[in-house]
């Protein structure tokens, strides 16, 4: 039976042009919450995707636990950004490292294969 106690990471996404998506952490509530983090930013701009979609507006950032490599945190500022927010929430549901994304094949050109990108670090 699934309960409110079983729900986690709850994502919520802003319906701006582009969306704007987040779950977990930022960086500062990370640190101010003492978790010592690594992060890694990247600008839509750089991703094969957003070429296609003419729309390279946006960027990604995602917050990690340096000590165990666990997600805390994520933003998604772009195209399907609403969609790819439900993924990283996922992993942080299941205590998979964001290394998991960094080794996945992911269809191309999508937005969800840059997760190989930011999660590489």
């Amino acid at each position: 039976q699934y309960t409110l106690k079983d729900r986690k990471n709850i994502p919520y996404t802003t319906f701006l042009t582009p969306p704007l998506a987040r779950v977990g952490l930022t960086e500062e509530d990370a640190i101010n919450k003492g978790y010592t983090v690594k992060t890694k930013e990247m600008l839509v701009a750089t991703m094969p995707r957003a070429h296609v979609n003419d729309y390279l507006k946006g960027a990604f950032k995602i917050v990690v636990n340096a000590d165990n490599d666990l997600i805390l945190g994520a933003t998604l500022y772009s195209q399907g950004a609403e969609e790819l927010i439900n993924l990283i929430k996922m992993a942080m549901d299941n205590n998979i490292p964001y290394t998991y994304f960094k080794n996945q094949i992911f269809t191309h050109p999508t937005m969800a294969e840059n997760l190989n990108d930011l999660c590489n670090f």
